[in-house]
Order: structure tokens, then sequence, then C-alpha cells
């Protein structure tokens, strides 16, 4: 870790669990149109900026097959679904599996992933299951600096990884709206995002994922996902 981050004031990594209970009603006045499920806590990187990497703050576990279904199906309007929380949702077996369940009831799917499980066989198996949107946080434009936020040496497989995924999407000719995000003090390097990048993405500060119809992706942005 870099002397600069060394130097951050120490944090109550507990707050992650702070709920405002005293600002919520007992009791659902509408039904929800979007669900945010955290289908893991497990992660595979030691980002300095998660609690994850600096305290226990759970047991490890991945949201069950039986939990998920029971989840949707108290839910029979819900319009779009996030399946992501702290963890890293590619890590789950059963991924596919949920976005397609959704995708039979018309749901729109999307998650934010690290990029790094992001195979070609893992990639098929998202498109096959119908995906809606995929975020990737690279969060620098370079290994070196990658490494200093990350936590790990794993830039260049995930720039491969994107790399084949827009590959396949365009082979596929598959409609899934995909982006990756860039926090915006680390994306000074054109080259990391040049070759990533759709028509109209600003180079130095994001890059969209080619997606429908030459549009820049929705899920571009500056900032961590």
């Amino acid at each position: 870790m870099s002397e600069s981050l060394s130097v951050l004031p120490q944090q109550d990594m507990r707050r992650y669990f702070e709920k405002p209970e005293d600002q919520l009603s007992v009791i659902m006045e509408a039904d929800p149109v979007c669900l945010y499920l955290e289908t893991t806590n497990r992660c595979n990187l030691l980002c300095t900026t998660c609690p994850r990497t600096f305290e226990e703050l759970e047991p490890e576990k991945d949201m069950s097959w039986e939990l998920f279904t029971s989840i949707i199906d108290q839910f029979p309007k819900i319009a779009r679904v996030v399946l992501h929380g702290v963890g890293e949702p590619m890590l789950v077996k059963e991924l596919p599996r949920m976005i397609r369940y959704l995708k039979d009831r018309g749901v729109y799917v999307l998650f934010n992933t690290n990029g790094t499980l992001l195979t070609k066989s893992n990639g098929q198996a998202l498109i096959d299951a119908g995906l809606d949107e995929l975020r990737v946080s690279l969060d620098a434009a370079e290994s070196s600096v990658f490494q200093m936020v990350r936590g790990k040496d794993m830039f260049d497989r995930i720039v491969t990884n994107v790399g084949n995924f827009i590959e396949m999407q365009r082979a596929a000719n598959t409609p899934i709206t995909a982006g990756f995000s860039l926090a915006h003090r680390f994306a000074r390097n054109p080259r990391a995002t040049g070759g990533l990048r759709s028509p109209g993405a600003s180079p130095g500060r994001h890059g969209g994922l080619p997606a429908k119809n030459g549009v820049p992706a929705r899920g571009a942005r500056t900032g961590a996902a």
C-alpha cells in the first residue's frame, strides 16, 4: 500500500451495517419496482476502498438458490434487479441461473463486477442467460495504480477479459449494455481506455464498451461502481 493511503485516518468499518430504522416505515407502502440483492459477500480482491479488506464483518457466504427464488417470488411486479453488494457476483456459481430466472419474468437485470472472472466461458454464460447490463469497475488506467487501489496485480487480465467479451457480444449480436468505471483521479492514461472506448466516450475520463448501435454504454461513468 502506498504511503499516501497508509496515512488515511482510521475508520470504523462496521458503519457499513448502519441502518436508518427511525426514518423508515415499518410497513411497505407500495410494491418495489427495483431490488438490490447481495448475491455474495465474498471477493477475490483487496480494495483499499472496501471495508471487508480491513475487517471481517461477517462470515463469507453466497445467497442460496432457495433464498433467491423465495425473495423474487414475493414481488411479481418487480421490473429491475441489481445482483451485487459488497462482494464479487461472478464468484457465485448460480449467477447465470439467477439471471435467466429473472429474464423469464421480464425483469431488467444488471450487476457490477471487477472483471477478473469474466473469462470467455463465464462471459458466454452471461450472454446466454440474457443479461441486460454489465458494469466493470476498473478504477485505474495502468497496472501499477490498479495494484495500489485493488490490492492485486490483475489489470492486464481484466483488460483482456473485457476485450474478449466485447468481441463475443459483436459476434453474437447481443444487446447487452456494458460499461466500465474509472475513478477520475486514476484515469489519466488514455492508452488504458483507448482500446475499450465506444464512440462518444471522453479519453482519460471514462470509456463505454460498445453495446447497441454504436451508442456509448449507459454504465460508463467516472467514479467507483
